[in-house]
């Protein structure tokens, strides 16, 4: 949806994602800049942008429970690859795939992210289902979004 293209991400290559125009819808009115020409950067060229600071990457995994498992592999692959293990945390929607993480390497962080709906507020209960979640794929955060 931010590219403006009517395909969803998981039925494009990743040669064929870093074409798409990602900047174009957007305009900020504060410095009437656009962003027109932007690309989608691959994961390990987001890397060397962190390395000098000391700031968390949140990365957020999107997929479906049939590629959850290489997905995970492949990022933790590239977070070990950038020594940045000890400054990401892995976040999704998909549990299985914050379960793989772990996984993969325990000492990466995780967030289990959750998106209730604003016309349905959470209650307690929902909120301890969340927690209860998270903590049963050893997820070190809970991220709840708003939409």
């Amino acid at each position: 949806r931010t590219g403006l293209i009517a395909q969803t991400v998981s039925s494009l290559t990743a040669a064929e994602l870093q074409k798409i125009d990602v900047g174009s819808w957007f305009k900020s009115n504060r410095s009437a800049k656009t962003f027109a020409g932007e690309r989608l950067p691959l994961l390990e060229q987001v890397f060397p942008l962190f390395v000098q600071t000391s700031a968390l990457l949140y990365i957020e995994m999107k997929c479906d429970a049939t590629e959850g498992s290489k997905l995970a592999a492949e990022v933790v692959r590239l977070c070990r690859a950038s020594g940045m293990v000890d400054r990401v945390v892995v976040e999704s929607f998909d549990l299985t795939a914050v379960e793989e993480i772990k996984k993969c390497d325990p000492g990466i962080r995780t967030a289990a992210l959750f998106e209730p709906s604003l016309r349905k507020p959470v209650s307690s209960l929902r909120r301890m289902n969340m927690i209860e979640a998270a903590m049963a794929v050893d997820a070190d955060e809970v991220a709840v979004t708003a939409s």
